[in-house]
């Protein structure tokens, strides 16, 4: 091995000549000419257990938040769960950004920030691609209905939506009707209204706009 040619102790570091030789497995260096025995190389010891494992997760959210906002990388002062719920949703992390951002979020309250903080939860939801759950809270949820039935029309899953409207969900028959007419199918557009909601004025009127050039 010349001189700065990298080699591997015993224990699988990098060593240089000069700097640490490569000896055997009895501790003495080889013979001139003779090659030195091949040996194994050492694991790498075990990490810590599952709890005391770093959240690579969530320095990567320090860090991106820390140049979001023009801080150091080594900047230590705490980030607020806004500065992180935003950085997640950038790294598209849903899992993270959707915790953080529900945790402050109802529905219709006082707090127009917290209803905002709603809104920006129900899109999130869509976004990550849980619509079982954006499904089950459109149950009871105006705002998750109606970003579901949106959802829905952004991946022209047309039938989920006319089965929606079947059962009931006026929202879900606008939306269908809407996409029928601008993709220039009035005509199914109306036979929809007249199957699933004969007497909706407002359904009627978007199809009235559909047939107007």
């Amino acid at each position: 091995m010349g001189e700065g040619e990298q080699g591997l102790a015993t224990c699988g570091k990098p060593v240089y000549q000069g700097v640490q030789p490569c000896v055997g497995p009895t501790g003495k260096l080889p013979k001139q000419n003779e090659e030195a025995p091949r040996l194994p190389v050492c694991l790498r010891p075990p990490g810590p257990a599952e709890g005391e494992r770093t959240d690579e997760m969530t320095e990567r959210l320090v860090v991106l938040t820390k140049a979001l906002s023009g801080g150091a990388a080594g900047d230590t002062r705490p980030v607020d769960w806004l500065e992180r719920a935003r950085a997640a949703e950038q790294l598209q992390e849903w899992d993270a950004a959707i915790a953080l951002v529900s945790a402050h979020a109802e529905c219709y309250s006082d707090d127009p920030d917290m209803h905002d903080n709603h809104l920006w939860h129900m899109d999130l939801l869509a976004r990550a691609d849980r619509i079982p759950e954006l499904t089950e809270r459109a149950l009871t949820d105006s705002h998750a209905r109606r970003r579901l039935n949106r959802s829905l029309r952004e991946r022209g899953m047309e039938a989920a939506l006319r089965v929606r409207a079947g059962d009931g969900d006026r929202g879900a028959l606008y939306v269908l009707v809407r996409l029928m007419c601008e993709t220039g199918r009035v005509q199914e557009a109306q036979k929809a209204v007249q199957d699933i909601g004969p007497d909706d004025q407002y359904a009627h009127e978007i199809v009235a706009r559909g047939y107007r050039p």
